[in-house]
């Protein structure tokens, strides 16, 4: 058996190293944080990940974390230490490691250190003697430094800073770390000096506007003289020098762009990611305080709580009879409030739960154990083969753009004879409906589902889609569903409507009669209808 591969990030809770710890975990890969005792940056790492900590002012602290190690994530804390004792730290590196991989910096690349000052250039330098197999990433500015404009946004929607014409290239931060677990991964990254970039020239007030568009309200932006900027930046933490180093670069930026590659694209044969996409993610740190929108987000919480109660019963008996396994290893995909998750710990007690979701704010109570949760969007994840017994994902592909591939992808992710259960849903059509209220809110709620991007027959071809993916014994149940079907299908309906329902007629879509009407139906048996059928279908990888 192979043994395996150990890897350690220092600097490891900032911006970039819970990505490249998250990103390691995928590849099957033993991890290690290399963190300074009572750091609050830890909640930020996924679980699985190793805590060891030392502090690299201290280098015989490393020793334990070193041991062992395949390789190393390297970054440096300049703001908060010099770099005296990065050559002994250096020195215990190489001792352990084969690769390292040096988080550096655009400023390199085209020449500016070390006229300015002695980082990046300097650990490069030390590295290039060693007999390591390095790779240095050459950085523009992430994406995350946007979240220095975070209180002026929601302060007063202005941002104040110098240079709002400096054309940036930034990079997301998950990006640049998909291109350090490759070059820690694979072979080919040795003695490479990579530009790693954003995919798009932005200047620092077009960020802005973005990001306005992104929380829905205009933002605005105000140059102001360096200096006062200069002496906001040191008080927040910068030392002076590096204060002076940024905003002469950003001075540059507003006569020429910042340099720009495809490196992220050539190295994981993914797109970089844009700002529209790392804002989108970031939303909640520009907004201001909504009441409105606490409300909202708390009846969210609450129809989905209620969503498990009416679709688990059904889950559960489809996956009692495969059965689980005590040792399988699952995957929980969009896995919501994560009572399946925790179902599933609960069977797979001497296995393991991975539970992934865009939202996880109502699976966090329900780490530990055996149950890891992470924020994951299924179609951009990477899970080396072989790595699951079971998947199952509940009304997720449906709403999926190349549901196929990612399908196809799951399977791959399935070790031999492994199970993939998926439950989405097929929607009849709304003219059948047995009432005239039934037929206007059904269409109008069926329409806004398509309109959002849900493929309103997905589940019906499930059976066929597993067979074309190479799945066998594939089996299949059909559940109908609609109002007086069920008490709790009711109640979901019932709620659905009450949080709904209004902005639906305030949009024009149906009329307050017609929302009035459908709701007191709810307890008339003469109004009871089956509206859409959820298929629960499962299939089996070949064992060979």
């Amino acid at each position: 058996m192979t043994a395996q591969r150990i890897f350690l990030i220092t600097a490891a809770t900032g911006n970039v190293g819970p990505h490249v710890a998250a990103q390691l975990l995928e590849t099957g890969a033993t991890v290690r944080a290399l963190v300074l005792k009572d750091d609050p940056g830890v909640a930020k790492l996924p679980d699985g990940v190793d805590l060891h900590y030392g502090d690299l002012a201290d280098p015989d602290t490393l020793d334990s974390a070193l041991d062992g190690v395949h390789g190393v994530f390297w970054m440096w804390p300049f703001f908060t230490l010099g770099v005296e004792t990065a050559p002994a730290v250096l020195a215990k590196i190489e001792r352990q490691a084969d690769r390292i991989v040096l988080v550096s910096s655009v400023g390199v690349h085209i020449g500016l250190e070390r006229q300015d000052n002695n980082c990046h250039a300097h650990l490069e330098e030390l590295i290039e003697r060693t007999s390591l197999n390095w790779t240095f990433l050459r950085t523009t500015g992430f994406m995350a430094n946007a979240l220095g404009f975070a209180g002026q946004i929601k302060d007063g929607g202005v941002v104040h800073f110098p240079h709002g014409a400096a054309a940036r290239t930034s990079v997301h931060e998950a990006d640049l770390a998909a291109v350090g677990v490759h070059a820690l991964t694979e072979d080919g990254h040795a003695r490479r000096k990579y530009l790693v970039t954003g995919p798009e020239i932005l200047t620092q007030q077009e960020q802005v506007t973005i990001i306005g568009e992104v929380i829905g309200r205009p933002l605005g932006w105000q140059d102001v003289h360096a200096q006062v900027a200069r002496e906001q930046m040191v008080k927040a933490g910068w030392p002076p020098s590096y204060a002076d180093g940024a905003l002469d670069y950003f001075a540059t930026l507003a006569e020429r762009p910042e340099v720009k590659s495809t490196v992220v694209a050539d190295v994981t044969g993914r797109p970089a990611r844009t700002f529209r996409q790392w804002a989108e993610e970031q939303a909640d740190f520009f907004r201001t305080p909504d009441t409105e929108a606490d409300a909202a987000t708390e009846a969210d919480d609450a129809l989905a709580l209620l969503w498990e109660r009416v679709y688990d019963p059904l889950t559960t008996t489809v996956l009692a009879s495969l059965p689980v396994e005590r040792g399988w290893r699952c995957l929980d995909v969009g896995a919501g409030a994560g009572s399946m998750s925790s179902w599933l710990a609960a069977q797979a007690d001497e296995g393991s739960v991975l539970a992934i979701d865009t939202d996880i704010r109502l699976l966090d109570g329900r780490r530990g154990g055996n149950l890891t949760v992470r924020r994951q969007d299924v179609t951009e994840a990477e899970f080396p083969s072989n790595s699951f017994d079971l998947i199952l994902a509940r009304a997720v592909f449906e709403h999926l753009p190349r549901a196929e591939e990612t399908l196809d992808a799951a399977v791959r992710w399935l070790a031999p004879g492994g199970w993939i259960l998926l439950q989405d849903f097929y929607f009849l059509p709304s003219e059948h409906a047995v009432s005239p209220a039934a037929r206007a809110l059904i269409g109008a709620y069926f329409a806004g589902w398509k309109a959002a991007g849900a493929d309103m027959h997905w589940g019906r071809r499930l059976p066929s889609t597993f067979a074309r993916a190479g799945l066998t014994s594939i089996s299949m149940r059909v559940t109908p569903l609609g109002p007086g079907n069920h008490e709790l299908d009711s109640e979901l309906i019932r709620l659905r409507m009450k949080l709904q329902g209004p902005a639906m007629v305030e949009r024009g879509m149906v009329s307050g009669e017609d929302l009035d009407a459908f709701v007191a139906g709810l307890d008339d048996p003469r109004d009871r209808d089956v509206t859409m059928l959820q298929f629960s279908v499962w299939g089996q990888k070949p064992a060979h």
